[in-house]
């Protein structure tokens, strides 16, 4: 018995990966590492010689479907990509550090990016989102070069960090898609001057928007129920912050540091009674 499954092993394994079952071992074609999975290629190293890159559509005669993950990290020297119709991911870290990539467009039917997959690209002043976009991952534009972006409909949450330490980051579009602000995903972005958070969110999350020195007048919208830790902290300019009566919980220092703040907020409201205990102006409106 035990010889017969040792012999049938291999077996199976060549049925899987004929089938796309698991990734195939990575192949080389032109400047690119590849693997193959269910029928599709994916990019797994760039070795070219840097500059404008121009990702093809096909490897191995099999279509270009995902950038996967480090596939172009740390090469300062890529100063441009296009991206083939196909398409649909982007992996974690894949183009970490490429510190002189200037803008990025997905094309249409693209649908998620992978962590961190941004991070650190410090010349990355634009990036064209398609309305296909459903997932973009934490930490995806951390210190990035971003000067404005537009989220797609497609996103309900702005994950963990998602755009933190943009500082040149001026302009930024949330959708109504969008219930969740997490943790840290707009702080220190100290351009940001005019915020609209849309009637959409429910929770605003720990130190969702710290940092954010540009910032003048922000009104919550009804709806929000969660104000987390140090949600504002450090928001030198914030002058007012309008709360409505749907929020139920403010989190310890969530206005720590925000010297000229004056909540706007309901009269009995549970704003009321934290501004009230924690010796923070306002007044009912």
């Amino acid at each position: 018995m035990k010889r017969a499954h040792i012999r049938v092993m291999p077996l199976l394994l060549a049925l899987c990966l004929a089938a796309g079952l698991f990734p195939a071992h990575a192949e080389t074609a032109g400047d690119y590492q590849y693997a193959v999975m269910k029928g599709q290629a994916t990019v797994t190293k760039y070795t070219g010689p840097g500059g404008d890159v121009a990702v093809p559509d096909q490897l191995g005669g099999y279509p270009v479907a995902a950038i996967g993950r480090r596939a172009f990290m740390g090469r300062e020297d890529v100063t441009g990509v296009t991206f083939p119709e196909g398409l649909v991911s982007i992996g974690e870290s894949a183009f970490y550090g490429c510190s002189a990539l200037p803008g990025i467009t997905l094309p249409e039917g693209f649908e998620r990016i992978g962590g961190w997959a941004f991070a650190r690209c410090e010349a990355l002043a634009g990036i064209t989102l398609p309305d296909s976009v459903t997932d973009i991952g934490e930490m995806v534009f951390f210190a990035s070069g971003l000067t404005g972006v537009t989220v797609p409909p497609g996103i309900t949450s702005l994950k963990f960090g998602v755009f933190r330490a943009c500082a040149e980051l001026a302009t930024i579009t949330i959708p109504d898609s969008v219930t969740a602000i997490e943790a840290l995903a707009i702080s220190f972005c100290p351009k940001i001057t005019d915020l609209t958070i849309p009637d959409g969110v429910t929770t605003i999350g720990e130190c969702a928007f710290e940092g954010g020195y540009g910032l003048v007048g922000v009104t919550i919208p009804d709806g929000v129920t969660t104000i987390g830790f140090g949600a504002f902290r450090h928001c030198d300019g914030l002058k007012r912050l309008t709360i409505p009566a749907s929020v139920t919980h403010i989190g310890v220092d969530a206005f720590e540091y925000c010297l000229n703040i004056n909540l706007v907020v309901p009269e009995g409201s549970y704003a009321a009674q934290y501004a009230e205990e924690n010796g923070i102006p306002y007044r009912i409106e």
